[in-house]
């Protein structure tokens, strides 16, 4: 079993509503911004890190609609 906090466990009740967990990337932080929507930032962090898989549909499912 695995703890993941950050906010001071804040967003814990929404993360588990919606069975994820979030990583925070620092060279990407800067680009999630309100307003972005999650095609744009997954474009942004391919750019950032061309070398990485793409995200899966399984993950991006589970996110909130932008």
């Amino acid at each position: 079993m695995w703890m993941v906090r950050g906010e001071s466990g804040s967003l814990y009740d929404a993360f588990r509503e919606r069975e994820v967990a979030a990583v925070g990337w620092s060279q990407l932080a800067p680009h999630a911004t309100p307003g972005i929507g999650r095609k744009e930032l997954t474009a942004k962090y391919q750019e950032l890190e061309p070398g990485s898989a793409p995200l899966t549909q399984t993950l991006s499912s589970k996110l909130t609609p932008s």
